[in-house]
């Protein structure tokens, strides 16, 4: 006699099969989350953190100084981000066309929010 279970769906009802999956998916789903979620951390919180390394990393810690780079490296490109988002919202609609064509070898990128008055 085989061990084996026979049907689409492994022996289960496609209900049970159904409620198996979801299950599945559900766990899998929760556990991805945990993984990507982090602490959140405000720029009062990375002053904070940086000045804290900035101190330890005086004092002769070389695991402070290696992570104080990274911590400012981080802080550039967050500026970097925040001051682009400035510029591109002091621009008409039309030059933000303008930019974002030539950025995409002039084709608009799709559900591109702006129309190009031509």
């Amino acid at each position: 006699m085989s061990t084996e279970k026979s049907g689409p769906f492994g022996g289960l009802s496609a209900s049970e099969a159904g409620r198996k999956s979801w299950e599945k998916r559900r766990q899998r789903q929760a556990e991805e989350a945990e993984e990507l979620s982090g602490p959140v951390v405000t720029d009062a919180q990375t002053d904070a953190i940086i000045r804290k390394l900035r101190d330890k990393a005086q004092s002769g810690d070389l695991g402070a100084a290696r992570e104080l780079r990274e911590w400012v490296e981080i802080r550039k490109q967050d500026e970097g981000r925040s001051s682009d988002k400035r510029l591109l919202e002091l621009l008409s609609p039309e030059l933000r066309d303008a930019i974002a064509e030539e950025l995409n070898s002039g084709e608009l990128p799709a559900g591109w929010p702006h129309e190009t008055t031509t």
